[in-house]
């Protein structure tokens, strides 16, 4: 968990950059590759009994997001789940 707290930053930066034109292509890690490590987060918050609700819903939006078939773009993609979520 402390790993990916420092990850927040560069992904800040990262969303910035790519949420607002939709530029999901071509990203230095898939979806497909977010949703292994996202899955390792939940288990790990499960097993230390930690309150899990936010990596819980980035795991469910993520898969959302593959199961629509975005597996090979950026998690920012995401964005788009959610927006039709409403």
């Amino acid at each position: 968990v402390p790993i990916s707290m420092g990850m927040m930053k560069p992904y800040y930066d990262y969303f910035a950059a790519t949420a607002p034109t939709a530029s999901y292509d071509d990203p230095p890690a898939t979806m497909r590759t977010y949703a292994a490590a996202l899955d390792d987060v939940l288990a790990s918050f499960e097993t230390l009994g930690a309150r899990d609700d936010l990596p819980r819903l980035f795991v469910e939006m993520t898969h959302k997001g593959m199961a629509e078939g975005l597996e090979n773009k950026a998690l920012t993609a995401v964005i788009d789940v959610l927006s039709r979520d409403g």
